[in-house]
């Protein structure tokens, strides 16, 4: 996922609220110096998993600054922030 920089509380507040609709099984990231953070989560398959993140997103009032970093129609605004892939690391448990 990437977050647009809104402000460092309004962040914070954004991603409580996102972990908050994920429920208790989620596991999520910080975001990074460019927005960019990470959400574990158990589904049946990565359609599954994607729509669950967004549905989170969604019911935290945050669609119009966070969305997935992996879709093909990424809005020209987010271009700069995509950057090249990283490799998936290994949630702490």
């Amino acid at each position: 996922m990437v977050m647009k920089p809104r402000g460092e509380h309004k962040q914070r507040r954004s991603l409580e609220a996102i972990a908050a609709a994920l429920g208790e099984d989620a596991q999520g990231t910080n975001p990074d110096e460019v927005g960019v953070f990470e959400i574990y989560l158990e589904a049946d398959d990565l359609d599954e998993a994607r729509q669950r993140a967004l549905n989170a997103v969604d019911a935290a009032g945050s669609g119009d600054h966070v969305m997935l970093l992996e879709t093909d129609d990424l809005p020209e605004q987010w271009h700069t922030r995509s950057g090249k892939p990283r490799a998936k690391p290994t949630p702490a448990e």
